[in-house]
């Protein structure tokens, strides 16, 4: 998979984290990425939490990771507790 734009974004509209399905809500910051992988763009929103985590803990993501995954994750829902003070599973958007 070849990134091909890593940014931090203030969104404009809701979007879900795809690590944690959490919402990123309209004036936030996110991390935007915008993959490839073979003939295919994967674009994805990350909260800060969840785009810390998978940077520090990257052994976890070697064969990739699915839209929600990351509460399957050992350490994750420390981690996020401590790091936002947020340990319930996320909101519907």
């Amino acid at each position: 998979m070849i990134t091909l734009r890593n940014d931090v974004v203030r969104v404009r509209k809701e979007h879900k984290c795809f690590g944690c399905l959490d919402v990123i809500n309209i004036g936030e910051n996110a991390i935007y990425l915008v993959e490839k992988d073979g003939g295919n763009f994967l674009i994805s929103y990350w909260c800060k939490s969840c785009y810390t985590y998978m940077e520090n803990n990257s052994h976890y993501f070697e064969d990739g990771i699915n839209d929600g995954e990351m509460w399957e994750n050992d350490g994750y829902i420390e981690f996020r507790k401590i790091h936002t003070g947020i340990n319930s599973l996320p909101k519907k958007i």
